[in-house]
């Protein structure tokens, strides 16, 4: 049975235009931008994921992937380390060289840190992110916030000597 994100969430997130390449869209809009929160719970990475879908039209398919795995890594890891009941806040912007996520949520747990572990033993989400982002980083106060940013095309490979 598939699930649907509640309305509140879904009417507040626009539709890209379909068929309409990347480099098109970017060209004739400079941003979209999300703004919501999550309900923090086993169902939250979930809604993530879902709300990753309005950005497919905007992001080449390889940073969409890399952007919709880092997103429900750190989503998960707000669940598990937020406190319970306490909304997930996300942010997601993309423009034209980037697309950002910012998530932040109220902490029961000390900074965040990317720990080597043994494999099987869970805890790979900072690793996946130090892996796979351009940029990411955390705050922490009274609230954590964590950060990534993607690029929205892979670079341009350049053969040497080329003209």
């Amino acid at each position: 049975m598939r699930r649907r994100l509640p309305k509140d969430v879904a009417n507040r997130v626009p539709e890209a235009p379909s068929r309409v390449s990347t480099h098109q869209r970017l060209a004739e809009v400079s941003s979209l931008n999300i703004d919501t929160q999550l309900t923090s719970g086993p169902d939250a990475p979930r809604q993530a994921r879902a709300l990753m879908a309005r950005f497919r039209e905007w992001l080449e398919p390889s940073a969409y992937e890399t952007a919709r795995l880092l997103m429900s890594e750190a989503v998960t890891n707000a669940v598990v380390h937020g406190r319970a009941g306490e909304p997930v806040r996300i942010s997601a912007t993309v423009d034209h060289e980037r697309f950002r996520v910012e998530l932040c949520n109220r902490s029961g747990q000390t900074r965040p840190q990317v720990v080597s572990r043994e494999p099987g033993l869970g805890g790979l989400g900072l690793q996946l992110m130090d892996a796979l982002a351009r940029e990411w980083g955390t705050e922490h106060n009274d609230h954590t916030l964590v950060w990534f940013e993607v690029a929205v095309s892979p670079p341009v490979a350049t053969a040497e000597g080329a003209s």
